[in-house]
């Protein structure tokens, strides 16, 4: 059986920095070319932790480094400068009531 991309990035939180959330929002999808006419598709996520303390048991993540969503390092990958910018939109978006119409 295959996973929505949506529940695998929640067991991927839970397995590998033991954080369980609740709620999971889809920012946007994009498709990336790599070299040699290559595609990936991304998906991107948003989520708010209930805890800042996090596990990490994955060894690719050991060398991952954590910023400020507001001061991101430099220079800035396209690919980041993407999903900052879907984050930047998803916040600034209305919120809408449940018994509104879209």
């Amino acid at each position: 059986m295959v996973e929505s991309p949506k529940h695998e990035v929640e067991h991927l939180l839970k397995d590998e920095l033991g954080i369980a959330v609740k709620h999971l929002t889809h920012l946007c999808e994009f498709r990336e070319q790599y070299r040699r006419g290559r595609f990936d598709t991304v998906e991107c996520f948003y989520a708010e932790s209930p805890t800042a303390e996090f596990h990490i048991t994955n060894v690719e993540l050991w060398e991952a480094e954590w910023f400020p969503e507001d001061k991101p390092p430099f220079p800035l990958g396209m690919s980041a400068r993407v999903v900052l910018d879907a984050l930047r939109h998803a916040k600034n978006a209305p919120v809408r009531k449940l018994t509104e119409s879209a």
